[in-house]
């Protein structure tokens, strides 16, 4: 089966120490990649023998990926992979939006020189990884740029809180990737870029925000086609109107 070899070989790359650590990165990258279907149910056993560790991972994995919004436990119904809906997505969007925009509030005089290269090089990536990586790598790429405003807030609770959200952005963005052309995903980055580099802090916090926003009608749209195909597949039950 496809999914299990990719979970194998995912597990086999990762370098964290704790093999309940690897675990979860593996199931993790997986989810993002799409190797599960939304509303697909993750059963513990099975997982483990696939991965041919024991079941204590599996669930330490299954604790920590539920506290990063990727999957949903049903109690008496089981495990399933998170099925985007427009609440879900729009909550992330308006929060992150206000988190957003308040870091880059705080970070704007922080910007260093270096740190604009580093946020060009990350727009760069936001294409090649698009075009020639997985989804993971792709959406990695985009959450590394919006880290860049977080840490130089320099504001430890606001970076603490976006700890906690990222992996839910990944999952948002993930169902974009494939679909929207990686030159305009590219492009909507170089927007907030070239406002640091004219120094326009009103033109940068309302491009954020905006941008933020984007993200939240994009996954809406995208995420219907792939809830409805994992509906056909028998994967979820349809999700609700996205219009």
């Amino acid at each position: 089966m496809e999914t299990e070899r990719n979970l194998s070989s995912i597990l086999a790359e990762r370098t964290e120490t704790s093999i309940s650590e690897r675990v979860c990165s593996a199931l993790r990258i997986a989810i993002i990649n799409h190797d599960f279907l939304p509303g697909e149910r993750m059963v513990e056993a099975k997982l483990a023998e696939n991965l041919g560790v024991s079941i204590t991972p599996v669930r330490y994995a299954f604790t920590q990926l539920a506290k990063e919004g990727l999957i949903e436990v049903f109690p008496y119904r089981g495990t399933m992979v998170r099925v985007l809906t427009p609440k879900f997505v729009r909550d992330f969007a308006s929060v992150r939006a206000d988190l957003e925009v308040a870091a880059a509030n705080m970070a704007f005089h922080h910007f260093s020189q270096k740190d604009l290269d580093l946020l060009q090089q990350y727009t760069e990536q936001l294409t090649n990884r698009s075009t020639y990586h997985s989804i993971y790598e792709s959406s990695f790429a985009d959450t590394q740029f919006h880290d860049v405003f977080f840490r130089r807030s320099e504001n430890e609770l606001l970076i603490e809180i976006w700890e906690m959200l990222r992996v839910r952005m990944q999952l948002i963005t993930s169902y974009n990737k494939s679909r929207i052309p990686p030159e305009l995903q590219e492009n909507r980055h170089k927007i907030i870029l070239e406002d640091l580099y004219r120094k326009d802090k009103e033109k940068l916090l309302a491009d954020i925000r905006s941008h933020c926003m984007l993200l939240y009608y994009d996954a809406v749209r995208v995420s219907s086609c792939s809830n409805s195909s994992a509906e056909k597949s028998g994967g979820t039950e349809p999700s609700a109107d996205l219009s």
